[in-house]
């Protein structure tokens, strides 16, 4: 118990700590006559909700007092029926340290350590995996180099040998052949190699710039919530309201950088998948996508064709970003937009396409960007709540399937995409019936 004595008028307000928050009150009256018939009521404001009865007490406790302020109040009543004027005495519990301004303070800047490292982290693992590729173009382009001065020096061994010169010019022939070949796969790997590099340096300033800008917003945030904190604790709950929406905002960045991490980068399992079953059962049953649009779907150009190897995970995160982006970009108003998906396939010698089309008749994408769509970080609209990174995991995974996405058109009237993509069938003779050629 916090022992503190009071006498006469309260002249301090005295501050309690939290590890002190049992109270006990005594008090007494100056009437002598039938003092032991005295009694009192009492109340404290700020924890009771109602004055006490008339009671012959001279003693309260109160145990484990949350942090604020009280004021105890007390009446005597002799055995006369007079009161005497009500003594009060006021005090303060003090907040306990690991709810005080400070330690909130200390939490965040915990949080933002946090975040700070798993930026740093993953952007230490793209420059690793750009000096990786970079390692690979010079391993390659050293082999092809040194290929070639051995096919250089055979040549001029060739011709040093007159006597077998007939013979010799038809190696010499094919060497330079060979020569040729090997130049131009050199010249068509590195272009390659080049374009890979290219991409994923672009992608990586990309990663970095939207990042830190992205993330800059909800940290300034925070930090002005902080010195809000600081200067004014008591309106502490709304301003935690808002901390948290801020770390929240920068949760959802995180948790789709790392989801376009893994789109890029998990191995691809296939398996051989019933196409029209796990179809329906996706759009109507998993994802609940009917309760979000007016699904068309149609699956009469595959004819007899049913079952084929895919890779699931994979189709399904394509699937969502397409129709995601039919909601996004859908009607105004309360009528559900239209979406159209039509399968077919084609064959062409033993090889066989899945071709997807996706038609809304939603608000459409300004034409002006329509080369930019698949760009990272790219958002149609500055009014969406996305990141901007739907469309582009789309194009991500069409390019690991070796595949190819489109936007055929957008207007007012709706937005129509084309995806193919090869696929590989266990029966050949069923599904050859089933596409064209």
């Amino acid at each position: 118990y916090c022992g503190l004595w009071y006498e006469g008028p309260n002249t301090a307000k005295p501050e309690i700590r939290y590890i002190d928050n049992n109270i006990r009150f005594e008090y007494s009256s100056t009437y002598f006559q039938g003092a032991e018939k005295t009694m009192h009521r009492y109340i404290l404001k700020g924890y009771d909700t109602d004055t006490s009865n008339w009671s012959i007490e001279t003693v309260k406790e109160y145990t484990n007092l949350p942090f604020g302020e009280y004021t105890f109040a007390v009446e005597a009543k002799n055995i006369f029926g007079e009161r005497s004027r009500v003594a009060q005495y006021s005090f303060t519990i003090l907040r306990p340290w690991y709810r005080s301004g400070w330690a909130y303070l200390v939490y965040a800047i915990l949080v933002m350590l946090v975040i700070y490292f798993i930026l740093k982290i993953n952007t230490l693992k793209l420059q690793k995996d750009k000096r990786r590729l970079e390692n690979i173009i010079k391993d390659r382009t050293s082999e092809i180099l040194q290929q070639n001065i051995d096919l250089k020096n055979q040549a001029e061994e060739i011709l040093s040998q007159n006597d077998f010169i007939e013979d010799k010019n038809q190696a010499l022939e094919k060497a330079k052949q060979t020569i040729e070949s090997q130049n131009k796969q050199l010249k068509e790997a590195n272009l390659t190699l080049e374009e890979r590099v290219q991409i994923r340096t672009k992608e990586l300033d990309a990663y970095i710039y939207r990042s830190s800008h992205d993330l800059r917003g909800p940290l300034a945030r925070m930090q002005g919530l902080i010195h809000l904190i600081k200067a004014d604790e008591g309106n502490l709950s709304a301003y935690l309201d808002k901390l948290q929406m801020s770390v929240e905002e920068m949760q959802y960045l995180l948790v789709r950088l790392q989801h376009t991490y893994d789109v890029k980068n998990q191995k691809m399992q296939l398996k051989k998948v019933n196409f029209r079953d796990l179809v329906l059962a996706y759009l109507y049953e998993e994802q609940g996508w009917a309760e979000k649009l007016n699904l068309h779907v149609n699956f009469d150009k595959l004819g007899d064709l049913k079952e084929f190897y895919a890779e699931e995970s994979l189709s399904r995160t394509l699937m969502d970003n397409i129709l995601e982006n039919a909601v996004v970009f859908g009607k105004k108003g309360p009528d559900k937009t239209n979406v159209w998906i039509d399968f077919s396939c084609e064959k062409k010698g033993a090889d066989f396409t899945l071709i997807l089309s996706i038609k809304d008749d939603g608000q459409g994408i300004d034409p002006a960007v329509k080369n930019k769509i698949f760009d990272m970080f790219y958002k149609g609209h500055e009014f969406t709540k996305g990141v901007g990174l739907g469309l582009y995991e789309v194009f991500v995974i069409i390019r690991r399937f070796k595949g190819s996405v489109k936007l055929v058109e957008s207007n007012d009237e709706g937005t129509h995409f084309v995806l193919s993509m090869p696929i590989a069938v266990d029966e050949r003779r069923g599904a050859a019936s089933a596409c064209k050629d």
